[in-house]
């Protein structure tokens, strides 16, 4: 996988080095302050340094969030100049400049405190350099990585890699997490939003470990689109002076700063596709702070998760401040899965699950026993499952009939899809809200695809039925 950040604090995304395509998966920040180089470590783990204050700190693959380290290297550059990564050593290089200078200087960087290690001086200014290494040979990684989301908890589930590892070690949000020695581990209290997990073997003898990775969202969010449009052509901002922050749409939610959309430089249009939360957020254009106005040139059109047209500026309706506030219920593209109390007699023996199948593994031979489900919805639960449902689901038996199942999760090329009643649409859905795949079927409960051409990562499937729809989640590998 290869990560892309756009010039000038545009898009931020991945590239698919067989076809050029570039998925966009946030915004930078925008203003004086531009991540120019990065490079990502055996762990996963990536790294930035910003071109005016030279900042220090790890970039988020998830969300594009930059952390920093320190807020300012011992040495300056003219430039960033260049990032790189020795696959043997797994240490980070920094080769750098000043204006003054007609020479460069080779640090190593403390990765854990942004110091700097003088390794050596190059009697000529460098752009950019390689590392050519021999690494050791890689190590067994896990495989069949899965997780699960139960409120602000996340399970990862995972097969030991073979050999002989002494542990794994569990990333979250490109920061090494905790290390742990079974195949299975649960993160509490995540905050909502999109996160990038990954479990990686650990061995003894010297390997190069390699981690697998998987993007998990918690709690229920879509996708927006949002059109930009700038009729100079020179992007939402002044060319002229890169000291001028840009121009830009912010979305708030909860009164925190969630996304930031804007029009890089010469470019004539941008679309951004926000991950946006459930519930009130706002919209607020945001002027450029060198006292000029570009709100003239500048147009727009917001389309929520079912992509209808919600708000719109033509060119120099734009005003500083807040202009559109929205109550985003995701329109059912992305819905919270259903989850279920299970009750043996009195006592509640499993709670919050979301599978529909459940294995009661204390049973006594010499009594009768006696079990009940129950929904949980935005009410409270619902009465036993033999009785009718309050206003959240019109009944238990509809609710299972909308059940179907996906084998196998992970899938690398087909993937067979299973219900209790005929199938009549399949759709797979991409994180932009995107159908990627569609087809009818209308005659039977099974039916397979070939996934075989999606790029990797984690996509929603769709089924329409008779009765409703369903949507469950599963991994391209």
């Amino acid at each position: 996988m290869v990560y892309v950040t756009q010039w000038n604090g545009g898009a931020f995304g991945t590239v698919d080095v067989a076809t050029g395509n570039f998925t966009n998966i946030a915004q930078m920040p925008i203003g004086t302050e531009h991540t120019i180089f990065m490079a990502i470590d055996n762990d996963g783990v990536a790294y930035g340094i910003k071109n005016t204050t030279s900042t220090f700190g790890t970039i988020n693959l998830a969300t594009a969030e930059f952390t920093p380290i320190t807020t300012g290297l011992s040495f300056t550059p003219a430039q960033i100049q260049n990032l790189g990564v020795d696959r043997e050593t797994n240490e980070l290089y920094w080769i750098a400049h000043t204006n003054t200078a007609d020479n460069s200087t080779v640090y190593k960087i403390n990765k854990t405190t942004g110091a700097l290690t003088q390794v050596a001086t190059i009697s000529t200014r460098v752009e950019s350099f390689a590392i050519i290494t021999s690494p050791p040979d890689p190590c067994d990684a896990i495989s069949d990585l899965t997780h699960s989301v139960s409120g602000s908890n996340v399970t990862l589930d995972w097969t030991a890699a073979p050999g002989s590892p002494t542990g794994y070690k569990i990333s979250y949000d490109g920061a090494t997490l905790t290390t742990v020695t079974t195949t299975t581990y649960t993160h509490t209290n995540v905050p909502d939003g999109s996160h990038l997990y990954g479990v990686t073997a650990l061995y003894a003898e010297t390997c190069l470990p390699f981690g697998v990775f998987q993007t998990v969202i918690v709690g229920e969010y879509c996708t927006f689109r949002i059109e930009m449009e700038d009729s100079e052509g020179d992007g939402w901002g002044d060319p002229e002076n890169p000291n001028a922050e840009f121009s830009s749409i912010r979305i708030y939610y909860q009164g925190n700063l969630i996304a930031e959309c804007t029009v890089p430089y010469d470019s004539y249009s941008a679309t951004a596709y926000p991950l946006l939360p459930v519930g009130e957020i706002q919209f607020a254009w945001h002027e450029g702070n060198n006292g000029n106005n570009y709100d003239w040139e500048c147009s727009f059109r917001i389309y929520n998760s079912q992509n209808e047209l919600i708000h719109q500026i033509l060119p120099g309706g734009a005003s500083s401040g807040v202009f559109k506030t929205y109550d985003n219920d995701c329109g059912g593209i992305f819905p919270l899965v259903t989850r279920y109390n299970v009750y043996r007699g009195d006592e509640l023996i499993a709670e919050n699950i979301s599978a529909t199948t459940f294995t009661d593994n204390k049973l006594d031979p010499k009594e009768g026993h006696t079990w009940s489900v129950k929904v949980i919805c935005e009410e409270g639960e619902s009465e036993l499952i033999e009785a009718s449902l309050p206003a959240c689901e019109s009944s238990i038996n509809d609710l299972l009939k909308t059940e179907f199942s996906i084998v196998p999760n992970p899938a690398k090329n087909d993937i067979t899809i299973s219900a209790g009643i005929i199938i009549n649409t399949v759709e797979v859905i991409n994180f932009l809200g995107q159908t990627i795949i569609s087809q009818f079927v209308g005659t039977t409960n099974t039916v397979q695809l070939d996934v075989s051409n999606l790029t990797n990562g984690v996509y929603f499937v769709r089924i329409a039925f008779e009765n409703g729809n369903s949507v469950k989640k599963f991994v391209k590998q």
